[in-house]
């Protein structure tokens, strides 16, 4: 018995999951044997083997070729059924795919969560449209810039809240709302109805990808600690001189100045907190790369 599941269910399992991950070659192969991408495979099922109901995988496509990478995928949709895993990936791609919820983490601080359509909607920047042009009568500056023109009038008749982001040689690139997505039949129908007046040539519509989403969370982030960083610095300067005006009699600016080094110790004790656990994931991963080997 392996995980509760008894010898003569276990061989079907075994056998289903390691045509599933593509180890069938490899079946008599000894684990240290393996290149890293296979280990990882390996990993990967051992961890899906007992059909556990709680599974933590650790970039479990870290060392892999594309191809590899999006084999495990289908593997793991296949298995999560009836499952709750914990995934962690550097691939933004991965996250979208496999996510049903997703949440970034930015300086080991929790940014957001939620489906990833719900973080596209509120950290998303919307569609982009991009517009291949070219000017039906000549190709002089002029007449190219009269055809942009044009496209961009017929596009803010159906979308008035896009905005023009680029236009570069004949390429037009518009960003607009998602929440236009109703509007774009009709839009796309009157680009292709006059598309000889117009000169388009090719119209192509993309939606916001999570790396997109997840850079913003991380300047909004940043932002947001270095305002809070200038605040706490502010405080502590209001702090000290509302002492000393309110208590000139009872408050010594030596006591001030104590009060506000303490504050910047515990300060300084976050930072050696941080530089601890950054020492810790470092030792972690390479005895890690070193076991894969």
């Amino acid at each position: 018995r392996i995980k509760g599941v008894p010898g003569k269910g276990m061989k079907e399992e075994i056998n289903e999951i390691i045509s599933d991950l593509g180890l069938s070659q490899q079946r008599n192969v000894l684990a240290k044997n393996l290149s890293g991408g296979m280990k990882r495979k390996l990993q990967l099922a051992i961890a899906l083997l007992g059909k556990s109901s709680f599974v933590f995988l650790d970039e479990p496509t870290s060392g892999m070729d594309p191809y590899s990478r999006r084999f495990t995928w289908k593997a793991i949709e296949k298995h999560k059924e009836n499952r709750i895993i914990v995934l962690t990936t550097h691939y933004m791609d991965e996250a979208d795919l496999l996510g049903d919820r997703i949440a970034m983490m930015n300086k080991g601080t929790l940014s957001c969560i939620g489906s990833s359509l719900f973080l596209k909607r509120a950290f998303g920047v919307g569609y982009q449209l991009t517009v291949d042009v070219s000017s039906p009568v000549t190709e002089t500056h002029s007449a190219s810039d009269t055809v942009n023109r044009d496209v961009t009038q017929v596009i803010l008749k159906h979308v008035p809240e896009g905005n023009v982001i680029s236009r570069v040689g004949t390429e037009l690139l518009m960003q607009l709302p998602l929440n236009s997505s109703s509007q774009f039949e009709a839009m796309l129908n009157d680009l292709y109805t006059e598309r000889e007046s117009l000169g388009v040539r090719n119209v192509g519509i993309s939606v916001t990808t999570l790396e997109s989403v997840f850079l913003r969370v991380v300047n909004d982030s940043t932002a947001m600690t270095s305002a809070s960083s200038l605040s706490e610095k502010n405080k502590m300067e209001s702090f000290s001189a509302g002492m000393l005006k309110n208590h000139p009699e009872n408050v010594d600016a030596s006591d001030v100045e104590v009060t506000v080094k303490e504050r910047l110790w515990n300060k300084s004790e976050e930072e050696k907190s941080f530089g601890r656990n950054l020492q810790s994931l470092l030792q972690k991963r390479f005895l890690y790369a070193k076991r894969d080997r």
